[in-house]
């Protein structure tokens, strides 16, 4: 690999593949390996075993790095990536939602468990402000959801368009993205530049 401790994406027609080094010494590459297909899904709702060598077959010709990375491992079971439509309420009685249950994500922007984190820290801002409950729940919910409604579901939108940008054969439209991937962190600031707390987080005294 070019550099075994750098986040690294390759992509390539139906598939692609993410790697970074874990461990205390980055002595390990854990990576996560894309496929389209089959269509339709006929597998369980969770991990399903797989022929030995889908990925092998999947990746040949790719750079011998990658191949040699994912034909190291033993052929891992195979993971369906669900989205569902975000739902149109967050909140019934004294139960609110946040994060996948609300607004379930597939995995390109790794924005899952951060927009969970930006829920969470905006609610409990909303919670804990002075007399926030003094009417009830159901104004602090419905703030909550106006607040995260629209943010969430563009990010939701985007990993959704991004799956199909990765997998793009070669052409044109792949030259596209891959010019555009030069100014790829200015780029993604609307996603990571943001302080989701900016309307709520408390004001010093």
């Amino acid at each position: 690999l070019p550099d075994p401790g750098a986040i690294q994406f390759w992509m390539g027609p139906d598939a692609h593949v993410l790697h970074y080094a874990i461990g205390p010494h980055a002595e390990q590459i854990n990576f996560f390996a894309v496929l389209e297909g089959p269509d339709p899904w006929t597998g369980e709702t969770g991990p399903t075993e797989t022929d030995p060598g889908t990925l092998a077959r999947a990746f040949d010709g790719w750079s011998p790095g990658v191949v040699q990375m994912l034909t190291a491992v033993p052929q891992s079971p195979r993971w369906p990536l669900y989205t569902l439509p975000p739902m149109t309420r967050w909140s019934r009685g004294r139960v609110v939602l946040l994060g996948d249950a609300v607004h379930t994500m597939l995995p390109h922007h790794g924005q899952g468990a951060n927009q969970s984190i930006e829920d969470a820290a905006v609610l409990a801002d909303l919670l804990a402000a002075p007399g926030a409950l003094d009417g009830g729940h159901t104004a602090v919910f419905d703030r909550y959801q106006r607040l995260r409604r629209a943010r969430t579901r563009s990010i939701q939108r985007s990993s959704l368009v991004t799956s199909g940008l990765l997998h793009l054969p070669d052409g044109p439209a792949a030259d596209a993205r891959n010019a555009g991937l030069t100014g790829l962190d200015p780029w993604l600031t609307w996603i990571h530049g943001v302080d989701a707390r900016a309307d709520t987080r408390p004001v010093p005294d």
